[in-house]
């Protein structure tokens, strides 16, 4: 064995608040709403208000101004919430940690006027806090969590990775930052029954079998799955390979199935590489390239020389080789509209286009990435062409930093070109 974008409902209330995924970790404990808060905020919470509390736990409170109060979903978890003044502007957001400690995160003024900058002791934060009836959301800077009414709960990473928990904390759906899909079933004990990772489908037929459901094949090992998006299983050569929420995958051999301890651990190292341009007379003559953790060569094709890179371990990440900005992203697995709309923040001419056409032709079946770099010797641009990818996630007008995560190696390498001003523009020879 080697192995969905969520869009809540209009919120009531939409504020800027911290990214307070710590506190929707801790407040397990649900607790009675009661009057808080500091002077100029409304402390009218605990008179006037109605309250649904329903058989599964959940529970809403409304004020006398029909504002949410107070919020606690199926699973107990609780928070209050707080309004300047008669406003319908939240000031004041309040949870209880496991320990019974109270938390109060306070909303900044500056002038007499409410700004985004948020504050829980020593903690200070910004974010966007959406509250209605189904739901809270809270935006924060690397991450955007969903509580729902019914317990479940949703994390979404600014890189593209997300976890789906139900309303026992279990996860039921992860997506790394690779872009890797999985999915899991759990029985009454928690232990994990079936699953859906990059090899198919599987069911658990007893302690250590596992059958494909389309094509039958078995295999036998151990499954486990952690609160914090770490997928792993162990075959029975005692080879663990573990998919983390950021992306990585780790292969380690001789676990010993008693103690859990790794003998020896060969993580699958990315692909970096750097690309020394000569210049004369204000132009780009050649492109010296160097990559680590991959075999390189030189080959012809319709599209000119490139550099075919190849990983030596294989399913290693792909990481830029400059500092730039996305001209062109393509994803084979959406359509052609899909990859239309998102890449028309950034106009390339019919050449380009062409040109661009010409190349996923060559690879029908996998993502391409164009990077516009600025090239300060020549006083000019380069397009930097990567091909034959797979998941890749960037978008169009991103700027992105040298080494930053493109995507991914396919089994056969990817492919790498330089042009001078263009995408169609004159082929930079490349050498090794």
């Amino acid at each position: 064995m080697s192995s969905e974008n969520y869009h809540p409902r209009t919120p009531d209330v939409i504020i800027d608040v911290p990214p307070m995924t710590t506190v929707m970790d801790t407040a397990r404990n649900a607790f009675q709403a009661e009057a808080f808060g500091p002077p100029g905020i409304s402390k009218d919470i605990s008179r006037n208000m109605s309250r649904d509390l329903n058989m599964d736990r959940s529970a809403i409170e409304h004020d006398r101004l029909e504002r949410i109060v107070y919020f606690q979903d199926r699973a107990g978890i609780g928070f209050k919430i707080g309004y300047d003044g008669d406003t319908r502007n939240v000031a004041l957001f309040a949870g209880k940690d496991p320990n019974g400690k109270d938390y109060i995160y306070e909303r900044q003024k500056v002038n007499g006027q409410l700004t985004d900058q948020w504050r829980c002791g020593d903690i200070v934060c910004n974010g966007r806090l959406r509250v209605s009836e189904d739901e809270m959301s809270f935006d924060g800077p690397n991450r955007r969590t969903v509580i729902r009414m019914d317990g479940t709960r949703l994390d979404e990473m600014r890189n593209g990775a997300s976890l789906e928990r139900n309303s026992r904390g279990q996860i039921l759906h992860m997506r790394d930052g690779a872009g890797r899909d999985f999915s899991f079933s759990y029985d009454r004990k928690g232990q994990v029954t079936a699953l859906k990772n990059e090899s198919g489908s599987w069911i658990k037929r007893n302690d250590d079998t596992w059958q494909e459901t389309n094509s039958g094949s078995i295999w036998h090992g151990q499954v486990q799955v952690d609160g914090k998006g770490n997928y792993s299983f162990t075959d029975k050569n005692q080879t663990r390979t573990t998919y983390t929420l950021d992306g990585r995958k780790k292969i380690e051999h001789n676990v010993d199935p008693l103690q859990n301890d790794v003998v020896k651990s060969i993580p699958i190292p990315d692909i970096k590489g750097k690309i020394q341009f000569a210049v004369k007379d204000g132009a780009t003559t050649s492109g010296a390239l160097h990559v680590d953790g991959a075999k390189l060569e030189i080959v012809d094709s319709k599209f000119g020389k490139q550099a075919r890179i190849k990983s030596q371990n294989g399913d290693a990440q792909v990481r830029s080789f400059a500092e730039g900005l996305v001209a062109y992203s393509y994803r084979h697995d959406l359509s052609q509209e899909q990859n239309e709309r998102a890449n028309a923040i950034f106009a390339l001419s019919p050449q380009d286009r062409k040109a661009i056409d010409n190349l996923q032709r060559l690879n029908p079946d996998q993502d391409l990435l164009v990077m516009q770099c600025w090239d300060k010797k020549a006083g000019g641009v380069r397009y930097q062409v990567y091909s034959g990818l797979d998941e890749v996630t960037l978008q169009a007008g991103q700027r992105i930093q040298s080494g930053t995560r493109i995507g991914k190696a396919s089994d056969d390498g990817f492919y790498f070109a330089a042009r001078r001003q263009r995408v169609s523009g004159s082929n930079i020879p490349l050498s090794l």
